[in-house]
C-alpha cells in the first residue's frame, strides 16, 4: 500500500491543495492521498484557526466524492502540539506495511530543514514537492539538492502549471471573488452559508521563509550564517528542555534582525519609537539591536508572541528570572557553532544540553570579566547583566 500524507491547517480545503493530492496519487502510483488536518499548528497563531469542525467539514465534502481522497482524523485526537516527524512515527507504528509519501508545498520544503526533526520526517516517508510546471525555480531545485545531500532522503517533484491560490487569499476575500474559481462549489457553498472569514482580519506574520529570505537580502553574509546557527541551536535546546522547537527557531532567526541597522540609526529609531535605553547602551549602541530588534519583531514581521518578544530583547544581556525561552535564546546566542572566540566554549557547549541555569551564570560571568577589563568605567556596565551574573549565581549556589 503506497500512501500519500497530506497534512496542513485546511483553513479552508482549496483547489491548489486537490491538485498536489491528485496529481501526487497519478504521478507516483499512490493507493490513498489523506488529507490530515492538523487541530492546533505548532507555527500558527491558534486564535485565527478557524474551528475544527468546520475544516473537517470542507475536507469531507471534497473527498467523499473522490475515490482517490481520504479525510483522515488521526491527528485529531492527539493534545498538545502536533508535529509531522511524531504524527508520521505513530501512523508508521500502527500502519508498517504502508509505504509513506508526504507531500508539501514548496514554500514549507524551503523552511523544512527547520521543522522539527527533520531527520525523522525524511526517515519515515519519501518527500514529495509541488512546482512549478515551467520549471524555472532555480532556488528550489537548489533547496531540493541541499536536503537530499544534508539528510540523504528521496525528495522528488510535482510538477503543476503556476497558481496564486492560498488559503490567506481565500479567508481575505471571500466576500469580493469568485470563491467557486478557487474552492470546490460544494466547499464555497459551505463558506457562504456558514459565514466564514466575514469578519476575517488575518495574520500579517511573516513565514520562516519570508523571514529567511529577508534577513539573507539585509543582513551581512556572515551574520546571516550566524543567525542561522543560533536559529538551530535554539531548536537543539528547545527540542532538550521541552520548549517548543518551531517558537526556539523563530525567536533564534530574528534575534539580531536589527544588526543590519547602523549605530547612528538605531539610536534615532529607539528615540522616535520610546523605546528606552540605558546609558550604557547609548554609549555602546552596537547592544541596542536588542531592544530594536525586538521592536521590529513586532512592527515589521508582526510577532505577537510576547515570549519571543522578550526572547529578542534580552539575548545579550539577559535578565533575572528568565523564561524557558529567553533562557534558551540567551545560550543559543553564545555557544552556537559558528562561535571561536568566546572562553571555555566546549566546556559551556556541553552544559548547555544539561542544566540552562548553570551556563547562563558562566557565560554572565565571562561577559562581566570581559566588560570589567574594557570598560573604563565600571559603573556603566548594564545592569542587567550584573544582575543576570547575580540571579543565577545565586540559584547554581543554593541548590
Amino acid at each position: 500500500m503506497r500512501t500519500g500524507i497530506l497534512g496542513g491547517t485546511f483553513d479552508p480545503i482549496h483547489r491548489a491543495h486537490i491538485n498536489i493530492a491528485i496529481k501526487a496519487y497519478e504521478e507516483f502510483g499512490l493507493d490513498k492521498v489523506l488529507f490530515m488536518p492538523s487541530p492546533n499548528p505548532p507555527h500558527k497563531n491558534e486564535k485565527e484557526i478557524t474551528d475544527i469542525n468546520h475544516r473537517i467539514n470542507m475536507i469531507k465534502l471534497v473527498t467523499d466524492n473522490n475515490p482517490k481522497l481520504e479525510f483522515s482524523d488521526f491527528e485529531l485526537s492527539r493534545e498538545g502540539k502536533v508535529y509531522s516527524a511524531d504524527t508520521l512515527t505513530l501512523y508508521k507504528e500502527s500502519h508498517p506495511d504502508e509505504e509513506l509519501f508526504f507531500i508539501m508545498g514548496s514554500d514549507s520544503l524551503y523552511s523544512f530543514d527547520s521543522w522539527y526533526k527533520p531527520e525523522v520526517i525524511v526517515k519515515m516517508a519519501t518527500i514529495l514537492v509541488a512546482c512549478r510546471e515551467d520549471n524555472t525555480n532555480n532556488s528550489l531545485k537548489e533547496k531540493i539538492e541541499y536536503l537530499r545531500k544534508k539528510f540523504d532522503c528521496e525528495i522528488h517533484e510535482i510538477y503543476l502549471k503556476a497558481s496564486n491560490i492560498s488559503s490567506t487569499m481565500i479567508r481575505q476575500n471571500a466576500y469580493s471573488v469568485e470563491l467557486s474559481d478557487f474552492v470546490p462549489d460544494a466547499v464555497a457553498e459551505y463558506i457562504i452559508s456558514n459565514n466564514l472569514y466575514k469578519s476575517y482580519i488575518g495574520s500579517k506574520r511573516f513565514t520562516n521563509a519570508q523571514i529567511l529570505d529577508d534577513l539573507q537580502k539585509s543582513l551581512k553574509p556572515s551574520r546571516y550564517e550566524h543567525t542561522l546557527s543560533v536559529a538551530n541551536t535554539a531548536r537543539e535546546l528547545a527540542d532538550t528542555f521541552g520548549e517548543n522547537p518551531n517558537k526556539a527557531y523563530l525567536a533564534g532567526l530574528l534575534h539580531d534582525c536589527a544588526k543590519c541597522i547602523d549605530d547612528d540609526q538605531s539610536i534615532e529609531m529607539c528615540k522616535n519609537n520610546n523605546i528606552e535605553l540605558s546609558e550604557f547602551e547609548l554609549n555602546n549602541p552596537a547592544l541596542v539591536h536588542a531592544k530594536l530588534g525586538a521592536f521590529l519583531a513586532q512592527t515589521k514581521y508582526h510577532i505577537i508572541d510576547e515570549d519571543i518578544i522578550n526572547a529578542i530583547a534580552y539575548h545579550t544581556t539577559g535578565r533575572p528570572d528568565m523564561s524557558l525561552l529567553e533562557k534558551i535564546i540567551f545560550v543559543a546566542d553564545y555557544i552556537e557553532p559558528l562561535r571561536t572566540k568566546q572562553p571555555y566554549l566546549s566546556m559551556l557547549r556541553e552544559c548547555a544540553f544539561k542544566d540552562l541555569d548553570y551556563t547562563i551564570y558562566r557565560i554572565s560571568e565571562d561577559t562581566l570579566e570581559y566588560l570589567k577589563k574594557t570598560t573604563e568605567n565600571e559603573n556603566q556596565i548594564d545592569t542587567n547583566t550584573k544582575d543576570t551574573y547575580l540571579y543565577y549565581k545565586n540559584i547554581v549556589e543554593n541548590r
